[in-house]
């Protein structure tokens, strides 16, 4: 099936707001849109991707182009919203504060889809709660992926509950070696 590159439609550009709002902060987040465009890649799935203004206006205006992929997987559409991609969540990385610091023996397994307990995590943003996505990183504050909280914050910090899972894995680098699965 070909991949049909499109314009977003009102509720994708409304979901795309408010995955950046959670993000990132609002000086952020309209440079981000000031320098890049989103294109729509429609197929057997709803793909994101991040273009530059260029490369938006060739795919947009000439119908007789037809790419396979254009500019950086950015995210997937799903029936409960936008899903930040690796590629969306590295681009990310830098402009967020709402991160999981982990040591290097978390880092291991968080990248072999592992979760990731409380005493592993070395920081943590302060303005999380149960449920929230953060993004993780290594002690070099290098993108690993992105994980959901699933305890306290204070149980956290403090290495309260350390048999329990602390930050659930929801999509690390270690994807790519799995190729995909």
């Amino acid at each position: 099936m070909a991949i049909i590159f499109r314009k977003l439609n009102q509720i994708e550009e409304e979901q795309l707001d408010k995955e950046l709002s959670y993000w990132i902060s609002e000086d952020n987040k309209r440079r981000l849109y000031r320098e890049n465009r989103f294109i729509i890649g429609e197929g057997n799935w709803r793909e994101l991707f991040i273009v530059n203004p260029s490369t938006y206006e060739l795919i947009i205006n000439d119908e007789m182009i037809s790419p396979y992929s254009v500019g950086l997987g950015f995210g997937e559409y799903k029936k409960s919203g936008l899903l930040l991609s690796l590629g969306g969540g590295s681009t990310l990385c830098s402009q967020t504060e709402k991160k999981a610091v982990i040591d290097e023996k978390a880092e291991q397994l968080f990248l072999f889809m592992r979760n990731i307990l409380s005493k592993s995590i070395l920081q943590i943003t302060k303005d999380v709660n149960i449920g929230d996505k953060v993004i993780v990183v290594n002690t070099k504050n290098e993108f690993l992926g992105v994980g959901k909280l699933e305890q306290i914050l204070d149980d956290i910090i403090n290495h309260k509950d350390t048999r329990n899972i602390a930050l659930r894995n929801i999509i690390d680098l270690g994807w790519y070696l799995r190729k995909g699965k």
